[in-house]
């Protein structure tokens, strides 16, 4: 966003106008303390040829301000191919008219917004994640969950690769995101840590200001970029939404975002996309949409009276063995609820005339325990449960339909990969994740390096874990949690297992096998050291809005009192 007038015109850098290119961008203005004033404005973008030359203008409009005229972004495309093969700069302008019936106020700002220059008709794929918060893999069929709960993830894993092991970087949302957008490890974009200050908590930190987005390379490419989202750790902002054109919280239902989706991409006029549809459906509170619950055998929320509490202290204390078998049912409802949105994206797509040229990525940022380690929630540990989850990739004609691959991916490896797909890999600054489009395409390459788990949301901090399949081992400092963030007591627990054998992690061999332990720690720490060494800038506290904390309050983060 910035402002523009009539002496000093913002310029844009100078570009080669490419034929059949179009010109995008968006104006909004501002109108506060307009009174009663009637103002024309006057809209305007000139291209300027470089070295000198006669102007030429590409659009005008305008138009009557009349309180309570204004606000929101408008969208206009310019076609320009009247002057396609010059280099130059374009110039906007926004005046009010000399003729109009009172001056521009200062209050006034008139706003051109997020220009950007790209070919109709663009052949290059779009780029599709489909992201689902607290999602566990074996509750979806293409991981042995009951197909009649996930027939359109059924689907997509038929028409493409299905990832046997995927890693996230992290047990909860704002670090795992984090890794996703940043291709790099909680240790180097640093979101996701709990600051204090003084003894008091002064909230979660987001990504640090000197690690870039790899969302930007999109962005930079031409690509329009969007996300839809509904979990409040990603509306604070935290760094996660860097690179996107547009960001949109649309509350706590699959629905709102499916439908959000299908409006935007009818307005991209062929242009490529990368898009994230974020959602958390399967996330507490386990509320079932009442259209949905009227045709699911879900058990009747009034039977459960654990709903009623707080999540947090829930988590704390336990939710009573007489409504474990509900909440799980609860759980499973909510991702049949979860899969029904996903087959209407995939609709959407067809609708639209996309679904040949898209790769879609469908995703968790973490899983769900339901007691398989004797607890329930996500961000207190780093067993398989809250970091294996799924990952799925479908890409017509391009990739080979029906397949899994036996292999590891981490979550800093995701859009490395994406970007190596879409023509736009590799990128000039090295990264922790790499691409394994190799893997994919049935090319040769190699494996990637073992993967790292951190950034706990729960316990004294200093938590990691390491994967280096079969191998698994998790270094868990424990104590005693007091009301004021702070833990007693604090002590540690070192956990391995062989992952082939013992894959629901219940036999812990640290004592049996010391000589592996000892090499895995050492290695883990080593390998976060080297992270953290890698770290840019600051990572600053994220800063509720009123959205996000009514959000997290409904996802259960934040205390009612």
């Amino acid at each position: 966003v910035f402002r523009a007038d009539k002496k000093d015109p913002w310029r844009s850098a100078e570009i080669v106008i490419p034929e059949q290119a179009m010109l995008d961008f968006s104006t909004m203005v501002f109108l506060p303390n307009l009174g009663s004033r009637l103002i024309q404005l006057n809209w305007s973008i000139h291209f300027a040829p470089s070295g000198g030359g006669k102007r030429t203008e590409i659009w005008s409009s305008s138009e009557f301000l009349k309180p309570p005229s204004g606000g929101g972004w408008r969208s206009s495309t310019i076609d320009l191919s009247n002057i396609a093969g010059q280099r130059g700069q374009f110039l906007f302008r926004s005046n009010g008219s000399e003729d109009s019936p009172s001056k521009v106020p200062m209050e006034l700002l008139a706003a051109f917004g997020n220009p950007v220059v790209y070919v109709a008709n663009d052949t290059r794929p779009n780029v599709l994640i489909i992201s689902i918060d607290t999602l566990r893999r074996d509750r979806i069929s293409p991981y042995g969950g009951d197909p009649k709960l996930t027939p359109n993830l059924g689907a997509l894993a038929a028409s493409g690769i299905t990832i046997e092991r995927y890693w996230s970087a992290a047990p909860w949302t704002l670090p795992s995101y984090a890794t996703l957008m940043t291709g790099e490890y909680p240790s180097t974009h640093g979101a996701g840590r709990v600051q204090m200050e003084g003894g008091a908590n002064r909230g979660v930190v987001g990504i640090a200001d000197g690690i870039p987005s790899l969302v930007r390379n999109f962005d930079e490419a031409g690509y329009a970029t969007q996300a839809f989202f509904s979990n409040g750790h990603l509306n604070m902002p935290s760094g996660v939404e860097n690179g996107f054109d547009g960001y949109n919280w649309y509350g706590l239902t699959g629905r709102s975002a499916t439908q959000q989706f299908h409006e935007w991409t009818a307005s991209l006029n062929g242009r490529p996309f990368f898009a994230m549809v974020q959602m958390t459906d399967p996330h507490w509170p386990l509320v079932v949409p009442t259209r949905f619950e009227s045709i699911q055998e879900a058990p009747d929320p009034d039977s459960v009276p654990s709903l009623e509490t707080d999540a947090m202290r829930l988590f704390q204390k336990g939710v009573p063995e007489e409504d474990r078998e509900n909440f799980t049912r609860l759980y499973e409802v909510l991702v049949e609820y979860m899969d029904a949105r996903v087959g209407e994206v995939l609709s959407s797509l067809e609708k639209r005339g996309l679904r040949e040229n898209t790769l879609i990525v469908f995703h968790s940022d973490h899983g769900e325990e339901l007691w398989d380690h004797g607890n329930w929630w996500h961000g207190h540990t780093h067993h398989h449960e809250l970091v294996q989850v799924p990952l799925i990739f479908s890409f017509p004609n391009v990739l080979p339909a029906g397949t899994r691959i036996d292999g590891d991916f981490r979550g800093p490896d995701v859009l490395p990969t994406l970007l190596d797909l879409a023509g736009l890999w590799p990128i000039e600054r090295e990264l922790e994740g790499v691409s394994l489009a190799h893997l994919l395409t049935g090319e040769d390459g190699n494996p990637p390096p073992p993967a790292l788990h951190e950034s706990q949301l729960y316990g004294p901090g200093g938590d990691l874990a390491l994967t280096s399949w079969p191998w698994r081992l998790i270094y868990q400092p424990i104590g005693e949690h007091q009301n004021d963030d702070t833990y007693l007591n604090v002590d540690s627990e070192v956990m391995l297992f062989n992952v082939e054998e013992d894959p629901l992690e219940l036999v812990n061999l640290a004592d049996k096998e010391p000589k592996q332990r000892d090499k895995m720690l050492a290695a883990a720490r080593k390998f976060q050291e080297q992270a953290a060494s890698r770290k840019l800038g600051k990572s600053t506290p994220t800063k509720m809005g009123a959205d996000a904390d009514a959000g997290l309050s409904v996802l259960g983060y934040v205390d009612d009192e």
